[in-house]
């Protein structure tokens, strides 16, 4: 497997389902390789201490993610990873498995 194939972190609830809240309030974060393998999923520190998470802040859980993808995430946080060059992606799917085919047609569409 390749280490230049980008990884993607999709924002969870504490039950495994797609998280509503803002991308850096989401209790676990799934990390998928781009083609939608699920290499892990990785608990999100800053969850526990319900505050507003900066991306700065989640971007030293999830160093290694290319793309982030969730529900919802805030302007300000989106502008920051955009000039990182970190892809953001707003998620109109209700299920994690639509989400799952919704960033690879986002990946595709921007390769």
């Amino acid at each position: 497997m390749s280490n230049d194939r980008k990884k993607v972190a999709l924002g969870l609830d504490e039950n495994g389902n797609l998280n509503n809240d803002h991308f850096g309030h989401s209790a676990v974060y799934a990390i998928y390789l781009e083609d939608g393998f699920l290499i892990e999923e990785r608990e999100n520190p800053l969850y526990a201490e319900h505050s507003h998470a900066k991306a700065e802040d989640v971007r030293k859980v999830i160093p290694e993610c290319a793309v982030w993808a969730g529900k919802s995430m805030g302007k300000k946080s989106r502008e920051y990873l955009e000039s990182e060059g970190i892809r953001t992606l707003i998620l109109s799917a209700e299920s994690r498995k639509d989400a799952l085919d919704e960033i690879v047609c986002f990946l595709l569409e921007k390769t």
